[in-house]
């Protein structure tokens, strides 16, 4: 927990990133993420074909977020059944075998409460999971086995807590890496949007961002702004620098109906756009599009 005071709206007095100085405490050291037995196919040799995974599985429950490591060698995903799994993702050679598609589990992580979203940082290096029991939980592997609890058949990777956040005052819905790996953004169901830094394990700023629950959360590639959308139909762009509020947008989603768990907005890969799920316009449903360059 930080000494420093909360922002708890968005003009108020901000703990700028760029200020954790002095000597930190360093991340335990992380070995490297294997990488995949192959490299990665160019766009020209992946293949278009869909294949659905039916061997991705959370006992029964919904899964309710996955995401690929950047090396392409694993994905993984969480769910109502309060674990995290970590999957070897299939080869371009396995997926265009269709229905046969199978590939090992790699990891099982046993929580304590159901986990809604999950992403891995740009760098590969980290595994950050949020869900119901009001925290953010970082993950690095570790040499070695490990065992799932219950269960005697070993983990293939030993992925371990690294650290784990606890400044939010209700359940977790969403979170974001920002691009340098150093720090992850959260939002939650009572409408925060916390920054909290890696390297000094501690937050950075607060913000009391939506008037409902903050239902998703992206960090602008360049790094200059962080988006969040909410129950209150709102998408908010706050700067970094200051968390100050840079727009607001309301129009594309004031009819729109509120009756769902998450709102993922997402920035382009250039950060000119920025996506925005859940708008209506004349009964149809649309994502609208914001873009940068011309003044959102």
């Amino acid at each position: 927990m930080s000494s420093k005071k909360d922002a708890e709206s968005a003009g108020g007095p901000i703990v700028k990133p760029r200020h954790e100085k002095g000597k930190s405490k360093k991340t335990p050291a992380s070995p490297s993420v294997p990488a995949a037995a192959s490299s990665p196919p160019s766009h020209s040799q992946r293949s278009s074909v869909m294949v659905n995974l039916d061997f991705v599985k959370h006992k029964g429950s919904g899964i309710q977020s996955i995401d690929v490591h950047p090396d392409g060698y694993r994905f993984a995903t969480c769910g109502g059944d309060s674990t995290v799994r970590i999957w070897k993702l299939p080869t371009p050679d396995q997926l265009r075998e269709g229905s046969s598609v199978t590939s090992p589990l790699l990891c099982t992580i046993s929580t304590q409460a159901e986990q809604n979203t999950l992403r891995w940082s740009p760098d590969g290096k980290h595994l950050a999971v949020c869900g119901s029991d009001k925290a953010v939980v970082l993950y690095y592997l570790a040499p070695g086995s490990s065992f799932q609890f219950g269960s005697k058949e070993a983990n293939v990777e030993n992925w371990k807590q690294v650290v784990v956040f606890t400044d939010h005052r209700s359940d977790v819905l969403s979170l974001a890496w920002s691009p340098d790996s150093k720090h992850v953004v959260s939002g939650a169901m009572d409408g925060t949007v916390i920054v909290h830094g890696i390297v000094k394990k501690a937050l950075v700023f607060r913000l009391q961002a939506h008037e409902g629950p903050a239902k998703g959360v992206a960090w602008d590639p360049i790094g200059r702004y962080i988006a969040s959308q909410g129950d209150d139909r709102v998408v908010k762009v706050h700067r970094v620098a200051d968390g100050k509020l840079e727009h607001s947008a309301t129009n594309a989603f004031q009819k729109a109906p509120i009756h769902n768990q998450f709102t993922r907005l997402e920035w382009s890969m250039d950060g000119s756009y920025l996506l925005a799920p859940r708008g209506l316009k004349n009964k149809m449903h649309i994502a609208p599009l914001f873009s940068r360059k011309k003044n959102w």
